[in-house]
């Protein structure tokens, strides 16, 4: 009986994200056209992504004013991009490896393993790899947003192209 209280109580929290996910991210995307519905879930992803933790929200937000999202999007978008936190995390020595081929830089210090060992020198030791590591990634995320946002904004359906209300869903 033990084992299935256990159970239980370990699929409140999956229920609770996944009526959380349908609640604020599925459903309104059903409303949305193709584009609106791609261009959120790319920016959700892009300012998810954002090598600065702290600062995704805050990216997702700009790049939403960019695209001159509707609070539906700009919603939407925002979960996406508080549901990446792990990947944020983990992406970041990623960013970093590419930011570092950019500049001519070796790398190879730009991983979980080295930002661990070097914990154990000292907090400058952390403290330079950390920020070098930071600051390479921030600069390749910078390229594919820009890349990213330009493709986005060229593929954007013109008024021309079709009378949408926006927000109505349109195939």
């Amino acid at each position: 009986t033990v084992s299935v209280l256990y159970c239980r109580l370990s699929l409140v929290p999956m229920q609770r994200l996944v009526d959380w996910s349908k609640r604020k991210i599925v459903r309104p995307l059903q409303a949305m056209s193709r584009w609106e519905q791609a261009a959120t879930l790319i920016v959700g992803i892009l300012g998810g992504l954002l090598p600065i933790p702290a600062l995704t929200t805050l990216a997702t937000l700009a790049l939403c004013g960019m695209l001159q999202f509707n609070a539906a999007q700009s919603g939407v978008a925002t979960a996406i991009n508080l549901a990446l936190f792990a990947v944020d995390i983990a992406a970041i020595p990623i960013f970093a490896r590419a930011g570092a081929v950019v500049t001519g830089v070796d790398g190879a210090a730009f991983t979980a393993a080295v930002i661990v060992s070097s914990m154990q020198e000292g907090i400058g030791a952390l403290l330079t790899n950390a920020s070098s590591m930071i600051a390479h990634a921030c600069l390749s995320w910078t390229v594919v947003t820009a890349v990213v946002m330009a493709l986005l904004v060229a593929a954007r359906p013109t008024k021309r192209d079709h009378h949408h209300v926006p927000g109505a869903r349109v195939d």
